[in-house]
């Protein structure tokens, strides 16, 4: 077989023809990596510490809201100055558990809508990505297809 000139032929255009398909499977693992999952995982890091920051100080304005309601509903009848400074402590608390939730609720509109098109943005990417690993595979098939069929003709003739 080593002397066969069509043998010898045949297992190096093989070779060749596995080594490009693998070359182009790598290329599309390292392109999934860089374009989709590093990307992602960047945009969860940040995006989500951003927002936990802001779920820690709406809890906080919520506990601080609770406490100040206590306050004013324990207060003594019998001291106008504590419930009045309970009452004061309460509306300005409420005024900024009212204005934290409504950041607090952008901000998760914010996250929630963005996500989407971030998201569908790296899975295109990744798309043409594939397309492109599909299309250098068809070439490469297609350039050995003539001498996969000559091979056979050869074959055929010679199993006659």
């Amino acid at each position: 077989e080593a002397d066969d000139p069509t043998a010898v032929k045949f297992y190096r255009k093989s070779h060749g023809f596995f080594k490009d398909i693998e070359a182009s499977r790598n290329l599309l693992a390292e392109q999934t990596q860089t374009m989709l999952v590093d990307p992602l995982n960047d945009y969860i890091k940040t995006t989500f510490s951003e927002f936990k920051e802001g779920k820690k100080t709406y809890e906080k304005i919520s506990a601080d809201l609770e406490t100040a309601s206590n306050k004013y509903a324990s207060a003594s009848l019998k001291k106008p100055d504590e419930i009045k400074m309970a009452e004061n402590v309460y509306e300005a608390t409420e005024s900024i558990y009212k204005f934290m939730s409504l950041d607090y609720t952008y901000q998760v509109n914010c996250v929630t809508a963005k996500r989407r098109y971030v998201i569908m943005d790296r899975f295109v990417q990744m798309m043409f990505g594939y397309m492109t690993f599909y299309r250098q595979c068809a070439e490469t098939i297609k350039e050995m297809e003539p001498f996969m069929r000559d091979l056979m003709g050869m074959i055929c003739v010679a199993l006659d």
